[in-house]
């Protein structure tokens, strides 16, 4: 199951054709990765944010360590972000990106990354340099 946020955003959202743009790029490289002979596993998205900034929220901006995948959870916008249209989808979104990880072999370990997605990153973006 992969829920799709494009399904339940309101029409006259001012995210949807970001949204929109989002998803075909994604849907792309998907498309040209699996050409390549790759498996491709796709993990549902959290709709954009578009206001005096583009939050993209991920599932994937993940550090897998030790069998565990430390993966952001997004619930409430850091300040003056608005609020998430699809919040009442976190837990279906949850539910299947908790299912494509372990089917992978991992351990979910979900954080709170409101704070840090707001400021350009999430759990990769703030650990990628340790060693």
């Amino acid at each position: 199951m992969w829920v799709d946020t494009l399904m339940t955003m309101p029409a006259t959202s001012s995210n949807r054709a970001l949204a929109l743009q989002v998803q075909k790029y994604l849907n792309d490289r998907a498309d040209e990765i699996a050409a390549l002979g790759f498996d491709v596993v796709r993990v549902p998205m959290p709709s954009p944010i578009a206001g005096r900034l583009v939050v993209m929220r991920s599932y994937t901006n993940s550090l897998l360590a030790n069998g565990t995948a430390i993966v952001p959870r997004y619930v409430k916008p850091a300040l003056g972000l608005g609020t998430y249209q699809d919040l009442e989808l976190i837990e279906a979104y949850e539910a299947d990106v908790t299912l494509a990880y372990e089917a992978a072999g991992y351990r979910v370990v979900f954080v709170n990354s409101d704070q840090l997605i707001a400021a350009g990153g999430a759990v990769h973006c703030v650990t990628m340099q340790l060693p």
